[in-house]
């Protein structure tokens, strides 16, 4: 049976994050489940009813694996391809955003303990489930043909999907590194 709420899974090993970020996540609207590792992430994704997946997991990169967010990207698309996944990371490393969005996030963010974090999340998370829309309305409106189409556009998808992903995360970066000049110039 389908949620009223938007349902995100929340990953992460650091219980001040795991007690921070779903509750604003909450506050926005959405039900929020929490996991403290990807392997109980992986528990969590499976005991979903078919049909029902996450719209969004949000996950931190390491845990108690240094690509433990890699993990859980992986679990998640192999359950449900439609799922967004947003990788969090207190170690911004362009490496590893380009390779999460190669494998098909949709978007990586720096935890910086700057106020307002929270609240871009939220956004991230908004801009993810509108996209998750789209796609369930393409997949419903093509219907059986979407697996062919599907399978002959991977090839070219996983090329532009990485050149975008390489752009998407270089803007990012750029943001970041923006916003982080801005703080510093500005005395307030």
């Amino acid at each position: 049976m389908p949620h009223s709420k938007p349902t995100i899974l929340f990953v992460d090993d650091d219980e001040s994050i795991r007690n921070t970020y779903p509750l604003h996540l909450r506050s926005a609207g959405f039900e929020v489940d929490v996991a403290e590792s990807e392997e109980r992430a992986a528990e969590l994704i499976n005991l979903r009813e078919p049909g029902c997946a996450y719209e969004v997991v949000v996950t931190d990169m390491k845990m108690s694996s240094p690509e433990g967010g890699l993990i859980v990207l992986k679990d998640v698309l192999s359950a449900d391809l439609t799922t967004q996944v947003i990788v969090l990371t207190g170690y911004a490393d362009l490496t590893q955003a380009v390779g999460a969005m190669r494998m098909g996030a949709f978007g990586y963010m720096a935890k910086s303990g700057e106020p307002g974090e929270s609240a871009a999340l939220v956004e991230h998370v908004k801009k993810a489930i509108q996209l998750r829309g789209a796609q369930l309305y393409i997949f419903r409106s093509l219907g059986p043909a979407i697996g062919d189409i599907y399978a002959r556009l991977q090839s070219v998808a996983d090329s532009a999907n990485e050149a975008l992903g390489q752009a998407k995360t270089l803007l990012d970066l750029q943001e970041m590194m923006l916003l982080q000049s801005q703080r510093k110039t500005d005395p307030h």
